[in-house]
């Protein structure tokens, strides 16, 4: 979502610097080269357009076809953006007061790759005084750049996301719609597409353009997406839609399997088949992910607070996880081997995996905490241990726990 919103507006500012450009241009010429020469010295990429067409009116029509934008050169491909068809009617008074008005957008056939090097150079940096995130075009004022759309597809078009570690997300378009009936309405959107082949379908209700173009105010969003079993509901607000950023949301998530969850992790394959529900307050800024105040379910074991902050790794640094999670009840059974109310005997009964990795990747530090253990058929109440996985080794800082009437504690220990 981040970088193909950005596209759009993107998309339709090269139009507009065309069209602009070209006002004393006649239709019935190609202005491709005009327009590629002119993109190619004020983006400092080489810019190439097959065919740029013009009809001037009250409505600029603007027909692009095949346009080319050059990859840095450790890039890891030759283009960082390719676009086979853009149709578009610009309001031609619009281009003139600042917020451009558009309607009867059509893009197809757009891929966008946005990568980091291995030397964590970005390759959406344009001109001299490029930033270190993706152009928000910002007018003299500090409000952010964005078209007032009344109606807008995208169709058979991707947004690669490529880390410095080389690893690709792909976010795939298929069908996407946007419409508005002013700038001071709500933005509707509906997208048809995939994240790393995994279909997704997902509909927003947003608050009006006004309000988006508003630099660091807090935009209200309504999403609803599906994938498979998963459905994922956000209600709340983001400071930057563009880099899905600064959100402060209710969250609701329930899968009945687990599987587009692992999907979109990148393990299709996995043979995990658990229901989860999730129901808390999420927030996102910049590297830290937070989830808190969450109530739900995992399988068979109720969920009564989970509080879970993920940061993303520095430059060479694994990630890490950190927090709480509580439990009414944990059946260890029903998680780790199948069914769970079968009372578990020596002859079936289930062990913990213990592995322990030399470089794992996030870096973990959790306490989980249970009123009530299921494991094998012995159970325990009033559990509690507080742990951290580290390069080659796990650390207990603390287990405790009821059994038999009996209270068991450890302070401390490591696996290695």
């Amino acid at each position: 979502m981040p970088r193909w919103v950005w596209l759009a507006g993107s998309v339709l500012a090269v139009s507009a610097v065309a069209a602009g450009v070209l006002v004393a241009g006649l239709p019935h010429y190609n202005l491709a080269h005009i327009a590629s020469d002119k993109l190619s010295a004020s983006l400092g990429r080489k810019t190439q357009i097959e065919a740029l067409h013009v009809r001037f009116g009250r409505w600029v029509m603007v027909d692009l076809d095949n346009l080319h934008l050059a990859n840095i050169p450790q890039g890891s491909r030759a283009d960082m953006i390719i676009l086979k068809h853009l149709h578009a009617q610009i309001l031609l008074s619009s281009l003139l007061s600042g917020d451009m008005q558009a309607r009867d957008v059509k893009i197809d056939g757009f891929s966008g790759l946005f990568e980091r090097t291995p030397e964590r150079e970005p390759n959406w940096r344009f001109g001299k005084k490029a930033s270190s995130t993706p152009s928000k075009l910002k007018e003299p004022s500090g409000k952010v750049w964005f078209p007032g759309l009344r109606d807008a597809t995208i169709t058979d078009s991707e947004v690669i996301y490529r880390s410095a570690h080389g690893q690709s997300y792909v976010t795939g378009l298929k069908a996407v719609t946007l419409h508005s009936t002013s700038d001071s309405t709500p933005l509707v959107m509906d997208v048809n597409g995939a994240y790393n082949d995994t279909p997704v379908t997902l509909q927003a209700n947003m608050q009006p353009i006004d309000v988006l173009r508003q630099a660091g105010k807090p935009y209200g969003t309504d999403i609803h997406a599906v994938s498979g079993d998963l459905s994922l509901h956000l209600n709340g607000t983001m400071t930057d839609l563009f880099d899905f950023d600064g959100i402060d949301a209710k969250l609701d998530l329930q899968t009945a399997t687990s599987r587009p969850i692992m999907a979109f992790a990148g393990e299709a394959d996995s043979k995990i088949t658990q229901p989860v529900t999730l129901s808390g307050h999420f927030t996102h800024k910049g590297d830290v992910w937070h989830l808190d105040h969450t109530t739900g379910s995992l399988k068979e074991s109720p969920i009564r607070s989970a509080d879970v902050t993920f940061t993303e790794g520095a430059t060479g640094q694994p990630d890490k996880v950190a927090g709480s999670m509580a439990f009414s009840r944990l059946n260890l059974n029903a998680l780790l081997g199948g069914s769970s109310e079968k009372p578990k005997t020596s002859a079936n009964g289930i062990d913990v995996p213990l592995q322990v990795p030399l470089k794992p990747d996030p870096l973990i530090n959790v306490t989980r905490a249970a009123d009530t253990v299921l494991y094998n058929a012995l159970v325990f109440n009033q559990a509690q241990i507080s742990l951290s996985q580290m390069p080659g080794r796990i650390d207990v800082s603390s287990m405790k726990m009821n059994w038999l009437g009996a209270s068991i504690q450890s302070p401390f220990g490591n696996s290695r």
